[in-house]
């Protein structure tokens, strides 16, 4: 398969590492899925929002108050209130 057509695949959201940890918490996915070897996920839980981006050498997650990788996803989200 060639570079070019990898980066056009089609990844629904939930094959995603990500997605089973942040629906546990109650969060929403906005973005059903991502196109590409990188790709990022907005979630949403009342007004609080966390982007994960994932993919080739991509596994972080950002929001207002903190940024991860993904080993650190789950314990942020057991911290909130």
């Amino acid at each position: 398969m060639s570079l070019a057509i990898a980066d056009q695949k089609v990844h629904p959201v939930e094959s995603q590492w990500h997605y089973p940890i942040l629906t546990e918490f109650g969060y929403e996915p906005l973005d059903k899925e991502g196109v590409g070897l990188v790709r990022s996920y907005k979630y949403q839980k009342g007004d609080h929002v966390i982007t994960v981006t994932t993919g080739a050498n991509a596994d972080y997650w950002e929001a207002n108050d903190g940024f991860g990788y993904w080993a650190d996803l789950k314990p942020y989200l057991q911290k909130l209130p």
